[in-house]
């Protein structure tokens, strides 16, 4: 399909999904409706887009940035604060036969509700390709008699339906407009009188079975009630995919993919996919660099500025001078002196560091690092903790700097190598540049494009809002489930750990001096950030130790209990229409898996 100019394209808050089929042209004369600000996927598998829509002539005519104002109707919820929903736009089949569609059941909230909510079709690229199969090019587009309905606008949180087979005339909750023959038929509850099609109800439609994948390590049976428990979580948070691991006294008891890894490809999640972890990459970059103090090649007390030579001698008056300050100890326990509430975080500005510094964008780690050199830090480096994925940015080039490696070589070689960890990678930005068994991530709203051949446009945010190869050492990695309970478990018996000495493992975990670990009475706090890792003290001075990870598509979570349960879960999406933490809601999911299947502890 020919796209429209994505220049002309824009966002809105607002989040439908249209379903093209058909390549349309322009039109000059004034359109008699126009539907606007709506996200656009047209059935090829390519990411969605924001365009409006125009009617005249009963004939889908133009789709892009209407500029010109609608005659007779227009729809317009820009603003308008929703949940996923979509419009279904799709021409008359051959033989006046209606296509094999979400259309031929017409505004029924059930089936919708089901296609959409349930079964997690809202990309509904999976039913396009079936139904275009019957299409003829020349009849794409028109809206013809007879027809269910041409254009349904609904928002899916507010599907309801009260009518069954006894009281079938009770009207509908949550279908803003219906459209037939380019007219409004049916708005927010009201017949219009325009109809000439019908619109059917249907009050039998099954649910789809959840999958579940199972890797069957020895104690499998005991997880069963946890796979139910797993299975409506991801219902009630309209979760396309979760993959979770346990281990127990350094054992891998359960591992489990559930639901879907590609909606449209209905390719389910296995226990070996591959998902973005974001800032769990963290706890694996501390102990890259614990690793390096072992061997004498770095110490904790080291200047990151002046090791990395960054320091600009010839005109110190452009530079903070605090950035000397700055050692590897403060970077690992975000003390560094950068607070992203205070300024902004680094690792996001891809297109204004491209400009500040006159090269394309996107910017790699050290143009970011470049580009920060002039910036004022927010606070003393030491004085207090403030969370800053550009520290872990400057320690991966120091891993870099040190080893002649880059930060991925090392890492692989020396951190996940020696446990049996295999899969892990550095992951891309781009769609089609994913890893195979690589999950699709899934957001509801879209970004600007950081990419320079399409900068501005509209692109889904997990695919082209950010630079994921710029956050390799805070945030780049991709693993499974079982690769990062591996990892976190490495950590069991300190004696006879594979990567890290127990006197490292012990100063991993260690208490930061100052405000960072003590409140203002100098009582040591019940939770603390360390090197690479967050630790909350519980009773009888045993320990949690955990890190999470998010960006759009995706919320991760990995703990180490100090029963000596690990467990890692990972989602592909981070979004949820029933919570304002979907991570939170994954640290308690994973805490009552492990209990109900193991012997039941304090949590985190």
């Amino acid at each position: 399909m020919n796209r429209p100019d994505r220049r002309q394209l824009f966002v809105t808050r607002t989040t439908f999904v249209v379903a093209m089929l058909t390549a349309l042209t322009v039109h000059s004369a004034e359109y008699e409706t126009g539907i606007r600000n709506r996200s656009i996927i047209d059935g090829s598998g390519q990411p969605r887009f924001i365009a409006d829509i125009a009617i005249d002539q009963r004939i889908i005519i133009e789709i892009g940035n209407l500029q010109k104002e609608v005659g007779k109707a227009e729809i317009n919820d820009r603003g308008k604060i929703v949940s996923q929903g979509f419009i279904n736009v799709m021409g008359q089949t051959p033989g006046n036969q209606i296509a094999s569609h979400l259309r031929s059941h017409g505004s029924s909230p059930d089936v919708i509700r089901t296609k959409v909510r349930e079964q997690h079709a809202i990309s509904l690229e999976q039913e396009i390709p079936k139904a275009s199969k019957r299409l003829v090019a020349d009849q794409c587009g028109e809206l013809k008699p007879a027809q269910a309905a041409d254009v349904i606008v609904f928002d899916e949180t507010q599907l309801d339906d009260p009518t069954d087979l006894k009281s079938p005339s009770p009207s509908t909750d949550g279908i803003d407009y219906v459209l037939v023959n380019g007219k409004t038929a049916y708005q927010n509850g009201r017949d219009k009188g325009n109809r000439s099609g019908v619109f059917l109800k249907d009050t039998g439609v099954k649910k789809r079975p959840k999958s579940i994948h199972l890797a069957r390590p020895a104690n499998a049976e005991r997880f069963v009630e946890a796979n139910a428990t797993v299975l409506a979580f991801l219902e009630k948070h309209q979760i396309p995919g979760a993959a979770i691991a346990v281990t127990e006294a350094g054992k891998l008891v359960h591992s489990a993919g559930y639901g879907y890894a590609d909606l449209a490809e209905q390719k389910p999640v296995q226990p070996t996919s591959l998902f973005r972890i974001a800032s769990i990459s963290k706890p694996i970059t501390a102990v890259a660099i614990l690793q390096l103090v072992e061997k004498n090649m770095i110490h904790l007390d080291d200047f990151v500025y002046e090791k990395l030579g960054l320091l600009d001698t010839a005109s110190p008056s452009s530079q903070d001078s605090r950035l000397r300050d700055i050692t590897v100890e403060y970077l690992l326990e975000h003390r560094g002196g950068w607070d992203r509430d205070q300024s902004f975080d680094p690792m996001f500005q891809s297109v204004r560091f491209a400009e500040q510094l006159g090269i394309p964008s996107p910017v790699g780690s050290n143009d970011v690092i470049k580009a920060m050199m002039p910036q004022t830090l927010d606070f003393d480096p030491g004085q207090r903790y403030a969370y800053s994925n550009f520290g872990y940015c400057l320690l991966g080039r120091l891993i870099e700097k040190v080893t002649a490696q880059t930060y991925e070589q090392y890492v692989q070689e020396n951190v996940l190598a020696p446990l049996g960890i295999r899969a892990m990678r550095l992951g891309k930005t781009k769609f089609t540049e994913r890893s195979p068994n690589e999950v699709r991530y899934y957001h509801p709203h879209s970004a600007e494009s950081i990419f320079e051949g399409s900068r501005g446009e509209q692109v889904p945010s997990p695919y082209g809002g950010w630079y994921l190869e710029a956050m390799d050492s805070h945030g780049g990695w991709i693993a499974s489930a079982e690769d990062l309970v591996r990892f976190a478990s490495a950590f069991d018996d300190p004696n006879n750990c594979p990567i890290l000495s127990s006197e490292s493992i012990a100063r991993m975990y260690q208490r930061p001096a100052g405000i960072a670990g003590y409140d203002e009475e100098g009582n040591p706090k019940d939770v603390y950030y360390s090197l690479g890792w967050s630790n909350r003290s519980l009773a009888d001075g045993k320990m949690n130790h955990w890190h999470s990870g998010s960006l759009p598509g995706t919320a991760a979570i990995m703990i180490r209990r100090h029963d000596g349960k690990n467990f890692v879960g990972l989602l592909n999406t981070r979004v949820s229409p029933n919570s304002q933490s979907l991570g939170l809601e994954l640290d308690r999911l994973l805490h009552r898996v492990v209990d109900m299947s193991c012997e039941t502890t304090d949590q985190q």
